[in-house]
C-alpha cells in the first residue's frame, strides 16, 4: 500500500521561505536560454550547404 504524502509540498516550503517567486523565474529563465540554443543550433544546421532536410528536422526532434 502506498503511504499517503506527510507535510508540505516543496513549491509550500519555497513559499514559506520566500523563494519561490525566485526558482520558478530562475528556472524558466534556463527553460528559454535552452530553447534558444536549440533554436540556434537548428538554424545553424539549415544554413549550412550541404545540410540534408532529415538532419535539420532530426536536431529539432532531439529536444523533445
Amino acid at each position: 500500500m502506498r503511504e499517503k504524502n506527510i507535510g508540505s509540498t516543496f513549491d509550500s516550503w519555497l513559499c514559506a521561505e520566500g523563494l519561490f517567486e525566485k526558482v520558478s523565474a530562475s528556472t524558466a529563465n534556463r527553460i528559454a536560454a535552452r530553447r534558444a540554443e536549440d533554436v540556434r543550433r537548428i538554424n545553424d544546421a539549415a544554413d549550412e550547404p550541404n545540410s540534408e532536410v532529415a538532419d535539420v528536422l532530426k536536431d529539432q526532434t532531439l529536444g523533445e
